[in-house]
């Protein structure tokens, strides 16, 4: 009986490793996405994120992400070429 049980907990404690593993692995890429995010709000705007598969929410986030990132970029510099401009 305690050789059963004592399996039973070695099995569950192999697949709990386990599933932390995946988990903690299928969840790095929504990481990349996080930092990113907290650089670009630190003004770093010329930051992307890594692009992934698109056919994954990831990776259409990460996609999503980096062309508005793209358009807001595009956008301050003609805001700042329309100020220059203004002044001259």
């Amino acid at each position: 009986v305690y050789t059963q049980v004592g399996i039973g907990v070695a099995v569950l404690l192999v697949l709990g490793i386990a599933g932390y593993a995946v988990v903690h692995r299928s969840l790095r890429p929504l990481a990349e996405v996080e930092q990113t995010a907290a650089a670009i709000a630190a003004v770093q705007l010329p930051r992307r994120v890594p692009e992934r598969d698109p056919r994954t929410e990831v990776g259409r986030l990460s996609l999503a992400l980096n062309g508005m990132l793209a358009q807001i970029q595009q956008a301050m510099a003609s805001s700042e070429s329309s100020a220059e401009q203004a002044r001259t």
